[in-house]
């Protein structure tokens, strides 16, 4: 097993190029994009999404201007036309900057999604000009459930009518599962984990650890075969010293052996805790 993931739950696995969610050689460009909750690998059962992700084939970096992004708990299995209600919007009219690999954007304010129902994206904007090229992007092959629509010159958050797609993108999001406790606001010069203590323990113990600058931050448990055990926190921490306290009583381990994975950007840290009752 991969003892350092950085996502919580995933939809398609395919390499097949496609220009979306973006199509960037119109200034204006509005995509709905539907994932089932039965297509969902990972750790999908928590409501509260703080980052999407989308795999881009950049081999440099572009910052596209005026982004809106919109999400939508629903019950829709395919998508016949633009969704114009119930739609949130969680990333409001903002520049966004897009990179080669897995794209974080990170939401404001965060979606809360209904875990019982199926998860609608939309993406529009208006460039100030079209680019030379699209961006492409990792996708997968998915019936009916890509709607779009680009136009020159346009507001992009305001298209209708539109066209379905069949090459969805490979799409990743990370969940809110547990907060943690702000200590100090004292900027830390690195990221870093103290062993947890008590270490062993047969009740509670503590984890205290640095942030040097904003960072999607995850720590998770593993037995010592690999296999993942708990999320003990995943969510978006600004610099500061910060403290988790992790409790028997929420998440029962049985005694034995266990691996902790910190992992903040490109920070990634294992170490051996003990549970002993």
């Amino acid at each position: 097993a991969d003892p350092t993931p950085s996502y919580d739950c995933s939809v398609g696995n395919d390499t097949i190029s496609t220009p979306y969610p973006f199509y960037t050689t119109y200034t204006d460009s509005r995509t709905q994009i539907l994932y089932r909750k039965s297509e969902m690998v990972g750790y999908c059962s928590v409501g509260t999404i703080w980052t999407i992700s989308f795999f881009s084939k950049l081999t440099s970096g572009i910052q596209l201007s005026n982004v809106t992004i919109k999400m939508k708990s629903t019950n829709d299995t395919i998508l016949t036309k633009f969704i114009d209600t119930g739609l949130t919007v969680v990333y409001n009219n903002n520049p966004l900057y897009i990179y080669n690999g897995w794209l974080f954007i990170q939401l404001n304010p965060v979606f809360t999604w209904d875990v019982n129902k199926n998860l609608l994206i939309e993406i529009c904007y208006h460039l100030p000009a079209p680019l030379a090229n699209n961006m492409i992007f990792n996708g997968t092959a998915a019936q009916n459930k890509v709607w779009h629509r680009h136009k020159q010159s346009s507001n992009g958050c305001t298209l209708d009518s539109g066209t379905v797609l069949n090459i969805r993108p490979n799409f990743r999001m990370n969940n809110i599962i547990d907060g943690v406790r702000k200590i100090s606001t004292n900027i830390p010069q690195s990221f870093s984990i103290e062993q947890n203590y008590p270490n062993p323990f047969n009740g509670e113990t503590k984890f205290r650890f640095n942030i040097k600058d904003f960072s999607p931050v995850t720590l998770s448990i593993y037995d010592v075969l690999g296999r993942h055990e708990v999320v003990v926190f995943s969510e978006p921490l600004s610099p500061g010293e910060y403290e988790k306290t992790f409790s028997l009583s929420d998440h029962p381990l049985p005694s034995g052996i266990y691996y902790y994975c910190f992992v903040a950007r490109d920070f990634i840290i294992v170490k051996k805790l003990v549970v002993l009752k």
